[in-house]
C-alpha cells in the first residue's frame, strides 16, 4: 500500500467532511491486503457517512462494532470513538478526528503491515 499517499488522501477527505470518499480511498488498498486494522479505519469513515445521512443508529452500530472488535483492543482512539457515540446519541456533531488522532490511527493501522 502506498501508505503516505493513501493515508494523506484519506485524512484530507475526512478533515473536509468527504467521508464517503475517504471510505473509498482506503477500500482499494484494503482489498489488496485484507488487513483488518485498515478495515477499521474504513469503518470509521463509514460511520461518519451514516451520521451525515442522518442515520444515527447506523453510525452508532459501526462505532460500537469497532469498540467490540478484538483487533481494536489496543486502538489508540478508543476514547474518541466513545465520545463520538455520546455525541451522536445526543444529536450532536461527532466531528472528524484531530490531527493527533489521525496520526495515532495511522501508526496503529499500519504497524501490522
Amino acid at each position: 500500500m502506498e501508505e503516505e499517499g493513501d493515508w494523506a488522501e484519506y485524512r484530507r477527505a475526512m478533515m473536509e467532511g468527504r467521508y464517503f470518499e475517504a471510505h473509498e480511498i482506503l477500500e482499494v488498498p484494503w482489498r489488496r491486503s485484507r488487513d483488518h486494522r485498515l478495515q477499521i479505519a474504513i469503518w470509521i469513515a463509514a460511520a461518519f457517512v451514516h451520521w451525515t445521512r442522518e442515520q444515527p443508529i447506523g453510525a452508532i452500530r459501526l462505532f460500537t462494532r469497532i469498540l467490540n472488535d478484538p483487533e481494536a483492543e489496543d486502538l489508540p482512539i478508543r476514547h474518541t470513538i466513545e465520545r463520538w457515540i455520546r455525541a451522536v446519541n445526543a444529536g450532536e456533531n461527532p466531528r472528524a478526528p484531530t490531527a493527533g488522532e489521525f496520526h495515532r490511527l495511522r501508526l496503529w493501522a499500519w504497524e501490522s503491515e
